[in-house]
């Protein structure tokens, strides 16, 4: 019969008993299993006892007290907690801390009767099921991505620890953000704040769940994806349905998950999943919808944290304010924390000497840390040494650390050349080797798994790069391998995962940087690094996953490295896209993976590919990387992705698909509010497919072309494209009589905005009627929205609600959300004709944060007329309190007002986009305004 264990241990000093016993009586009464020392048993070592129950307990309460830190059983208890796992730390008084549970977060208790609270919130208590009982559950955790660092304490972050703990506690903040340059501390302090969570029993969390990207980098060439994180996120919070269509859905649906239970998210090292600071416009923020959607959700409650930590800040949630988001500057650690960190290490000087190399290398943590080791290991350990310090030009911010890995460098040169010249030949091979090791680092954007160095190193030597590792054995690696942790260059192995090697990014960057003037080496190293992970690759036998897809990605990346361009380009046709299968797109969604991929073809994202690839292939990978772009919502590198198609397609003699790069280009500048653009490439497209069979082709063409017109207010010359191309579709499809699905959609939005509503309502249900015909989840969903705009028009509420929401669902299950927001102006404003103003405000609240995401400018500009209409429905409704009284209020008149404002500020949207066919919508809005004020209020 197994034991039960207590839930809680509480350890306190005898002077405190009665506080303590209060406290055991609150916590018994909740029907919790309380052991204290009253439970000892005479006759039997109290000793054994003790250490037996603080194993069993599930949390050990710490009563420090200033008579709870003279005493050595408290002491005793408290380590052996800590060592648990178990820890609760609490303050019954103003005492000092013994010096080794100084870095623990501890609370100050009140009264026992308030206490007993903040203990159960602490510890996590849950109801027993079908019982009014408490009890402890211990969290679930997963920190297989916990990212390491070669920082073994905190200086001069103190109060941002406490941050943490005081938004963690608060229940109020939904998301803290740590921002700091490469090399701040923003890991380290992360970290040690979660082993400080950890060690307390994780402080009331029911789940914890870590993510890093920080390993892929920050050079947009090296394409960061949140494709992994998200699959494998969905399965560990419970999702077992089938595979979500559309990265914004995925990403409101771990919010949903997350929220179920008081959880900590942790997102370290964000920023390869954000724009660079050179994006006009973009600078900071998320390239990847789902992580959009999700942080956005969080960031309205408390019922959990997010913390992230990025070198950029997170433009999408600017308007947010403390306490629901905190965002907090990690600014350069001061002289004083600096001089401290070298002292730490047993840097010798004073500490005005100290002071003045921190300031030297500007406060940057990590430039700090690893000037202070190389003190030691390669200097005498005196301060004075730093002189060797080599000026370097500014770079990217990170010019302090850059002097330190120069020095490096120059420290094992030297090294090597006198141990050689000393005769001492093996430790100069050895420190050769350790050397070739750090450079090879710069090869890759994550972490290096030991058989892919040992690959590198392999027989015969590459010149410049591995001609003191050549066929270096695994015994040699794992000394080189200890020696580099030792010095703080290479992190130490995480829990589990001895074979991978991993260095700080700016480690890597540097190291990258050298070997761009190894050209053949480095090439050379790239090539081995691609047969090895292609031979990985081969021996998956059903690559069917984007897990196992992991090493394909790898060999394009290290292939393109190695200038075997086309070997790349046939792995990815072969096995990502599967030829015109789309497979890792269409089938698994992995559309950041594939942008990881085919950034490497490219010289400058997504404008300019290299000329080492024929200009076919150039136009097919710049449209896939158009497809992947626009399925992201990152709408503008789209068109510059398929502007880069369209380009290279006129330069192929006797090419017949220009057309096709054209109207994707034109549908995405309409998606940007860019309508002339659109136009001029829509009509571009219907020039250029003007062959006798590019009939169907062609029809497509117009409608795109229509569409744009419609657009722009020309509704009679798109109403003429649209009935072409129906006729095109007719000649080619003699069974389809009518443009069915998307392109009729179009058409009857057209047609109800030019009162033709009798035609509209003939072609949604002769529509309707082919639906059982057609297989694509979209096309039957939007003409399901065709026929409930039709319905809405002729007010039939009922109708068209049914027809709405079946678009929505059928929308959202194609994953094609650049046409949700479509749907839910929808229903938001047949909510508003049925009076349900605020059922149709949370809808509004849905769209803006779609269009938010995407950059739809003309669809947030129908957000907004749409929110102007329910504004004004609920400005002319009977009054609320907030407008009673005689005549009209000053809140009726001020919201008066700022609605004349807010449509002045449309139509300025309007006119600059030249989203013409919406300027009738405004005025008529502007009509009903001002019939208002000559209304008499009640």
């Amino acid at each position: 019969m197994s034991v039960q264990p207590w839930d809680f241990f509480i350890s306190y000093s005898h002077r405190d008993v009665a506080y303590a016993k209060r406290l055991q009586r609150g916590l018994s009464s909740r029907g919790l299993k309380i052991w204290w020392d009253e439970r000892l048993t005479v006759g039997k070592p109290f000793g054994m006892e003790i250490d037996k129950a603080l194993a069993l307990s599930r949390r050990v309460l710490v009563l420090w007290s200033k008579n709870g830190v003279k005493s050595e059983w408290v002491q005793q208890e408290a380590s052996a907690a800590r060592h648990y796992q178990k820890i609760l730390p609490y303050r019954l008084d103003d005492c000092a801390l013994p010096v080794e549970f100084m870095n623990l977060h501890t609370k100050p208790l009140g009264n026992a009767a308030d206490a007993v609270d903040i203990i159960l919130n602490d510890s996590g208590a849950q109801l027993v099921p079908g019982s009014r009982a408490l009890t402890i559950r211990d969290p679930e955790i997963y920190l297989a991505k916990l990212p390491q660092t070669a920082a073994q304490r905190l200086f001069g972050r103190e109060r941002e620890f406490s941050m943490l703990f005081e938004a963690w506690d608060s229940g109020k903040t939904g998301v803290v953000i740590l921002q700091a340059m490469g090399g701040q501390g923003k890991t380290a302090l992360m970290r040690h704040w979660v082993q400080s969570m950890m060690e307390c029993g994780w402080s009331g969390a029911s789940r914890v769940y870590v993510e890093s990207f920080y390993s892929q980098g920050t050079d947009e060439k090296r394409g960061g994806s949140a494709d992994a994180f998200f699959t494998h996120a969905l399965k560990w919070f419970g999702y077992d349905g089938p595979k979500i269509t559309s990265r914004s859905a995925e990403g409101e649906e771990l919010a949903r998950r997350v929220q179920q239970e008081r959880t900590l998210l942790i997102l370290d090292g964000l920023e390869p999943l954000q724009y660079p600071a050179h994006r006009a416009g973009m600078a900071g923020k998320l390239k990847d919808p789902g992580l959009t959607a999700l942080i956005l959700q969080l960031a309205h409650q408390s019922r959990c944290m997010c913390l992230i930590t990025t070198r950029f800040g997170l433009p999408e949630l600017k308007a947010l304010r403390p306490p629901t988001v905190v965002a907090e500057p990690l600014p350069p650690i001061s002289d004083e924390a600096g001089a401290s960190l070298l002292q730490d290490l047993g840097v010798r000087g004073t500490v005005s000497e100290l002071k003045a190399a921190v300031h030297d290398l500007n406060g940057h943590a990590l430039a700090v840390s690893l000037l202070g080791r190389y003190l030691i290991d390669f200097a005498d350990g005196h301060i004075a040494q730093r002189s060797k310090l080599p000026l370097m030009p500014e770079h990217a911010g990170d010019r302090s650390l850059r002097r330190v890995m120069r020095r490096y460098e120059i420290a094992y040169e030297e090294r090597i050349r006198e141990q050689s010249e000393n005769g001492k030949k093996a430790d100069a091979s050895a420190s050769a080797k350790q050397l070739e090791l750090l450079r090879l680092m710069g090869l890759f954007d994550r972490p290096a798994d030991r058989q892919a160095i040992l690959a590198i190193f392999a027989k015969p030597a590459i010149q410049g790069v591995t001609d003191a590792g050549v066929g270096m054995s695994d015994g040699d690696l794992k000394f080189a391998i200890t020696q580099l942790r030792g010095h703080g260059l290479l992190f130490p192995a995480a829990p589990g995962q001895q074979e991978q090697l991993d260095a700080h990014p700016l480690i890597r960057e540097y190291f990258a940087d050298r070997l761009q003037n190894l050209n053949n080496g480095r090439a050379e190293a790239h090539g081995r690094l691609y047969s090895y992970f292609l031979q990985r690759a081969r021996a998956t036998t059903l690559a069917n996953t984007i897990e196992s897809l992991e090493p394909y990605f790898a060999a394009i990346a290290h292939g393109c490295g190695a200038g075997l361009y086309s070997e790349s380009l046939d792995l990815f046709v072969e096995h990502i896209s599967r030829g015109s299968e789309r497979f890792a797109s269409k089938s698994l969604g992995a559309h950041g993976s594939i942008l990881g991929a085919l950034v490497h073809f490219f010289v400058e994202p997504w404008k300019a590919l290299v000329s080492k690839v024929d200009v076919v292939s150039q136009v097919r990978i710049a449209s896939s990387a158009g497809f992947a772009l626009r399925s992201l919502g990152r709408l503008p590198e789209a068109a510059e992705a398929f502007q880069t198609a369209a380009t290279l397609e006129g330069k192929i003699p006797g090419s017949k698909r220009h057309y096709i790069s054209l109207r994707h280009l034109s549908d995405t500048w309409l998606s940007l509010g860019e309508v002339q653009k659109a136009i001029d490439a829509g009509t571009e497209a219907v020039r250029q497919c003007n062959g006798p069979s590019d009939g169907f082709q062609r029809s497509i063409c117009l409608v795109i072309l229509a569409r744009a017109l419609h657009f722009s207010g020309n509704k009679e010359k798109a109403l003429n494209s649209y009935l072409e191309a129906e006729r095109l579709v007719v000649t080619e499809h003699s069974s389809r009589q009518i443009l069915t699905g998307w392109q009729g959609y179009f058409l009857a939005d057209l047609l109800l905005e030019m009162g033709r509503d009798d035609e509209a309502r003939r072609r949604s249900e002769q529509a309707l009627k082919l639906n059982a015909s057609l297989a694509k989840r979209l096309d039957t969903a939007l003409d399901h929205l065709a026929a409930g705009l039709v319905a809405a028009q002729s007010g039939k509420h009922g109708e068209a609600n049914q027809y709405i929401e079946l678009a929505v669902h059928g929308i959202g299950d194609a994953g094609e959300m650049f046409h949700l927001p479509v749907g839910l102006l929808a229903r938001a404003g047949l909510l508003r004709t049925q009076g349900r103003f605020d059922d149709a405000r949370k809808v509004l609240i849905q769209v803006q944060e779609i269009c938010a995401t995407s950059r739809l400018e003309l669809m947030q500009i129908d957000h907004d007329i749409e929110a102007a209409r329910l504004d004004i429905a609920e400005l002319g409704a009977p009054p609320r309190k907030q407008f009673l009284g005689g005549g009209k209020s000053s809140a009726w008149l001020g919201q008066r007002a700022f609605l004349a404002t807010k449509l002045d500020g449309i139509r300025s949207a309007v006119d600059q986009t030249r989203y013409l066919r919406r300027a009738p919508a405004i005025t008529q809005l502007e009509t009903q305004l001002a019939n208002l004020e000559k209304r008499p209020q009640k």
